[in-house]
């Protein structure tokens, strides 16, 4: 993946935001993540998280957005879907994250990526 593939390099990408309005869309009422977890469990009990391909579920990412705000999140699910990730949107971050860093009606907002390491 991009992000992995450059261990300590500063990675900057554009990223969307996702909540329990896709639910809508998925059959299973519990509406589950990628780690098995409901997203509606999420956002109420750990609302800074992420989607990634790149990164292990666990991974804690600093997140700075464009006017210098920092925040950290949690990967626990895949995404963004595949078309977007393969044109080079890296994250998708749930709605309280992307809400720290943007207005949620900007709908993608720029990031710089730093792992956050044990």
């Amino acid at each position: 993946g991009y992000a992995l593939a450059s261990p300590g390099a500063k990675i900057v990408t554009q990223a969307s935001w996702y909540s329990t309005e896709a639910c809508h869309w998925n059959p299973d009422p519990r509406c589950p993540m990628a780690n098995g977890r409901s997203l509606y469990e999420q956002e109420t009990t750990q609302p800074y998280f992420v989607a990634s391909w790149d990164y292990p579920f666990g991974t804690s990412l600093e997140l700075t957005g464009p006017t210098g705000t920092h925040i950290r999140c949690v990967v626990t699910d895949h995404g963004p879907n595949r078309k977007l990730y393969h044109a080079g949107r890296l994250l998708d971050l749930s709605k309280a994250c992307f809400q720290a860093l943007a207005p949620l009606s900007q709908g993608i907002v720029e990031v710089e990526i730093t792992e956050v390491r044990p």
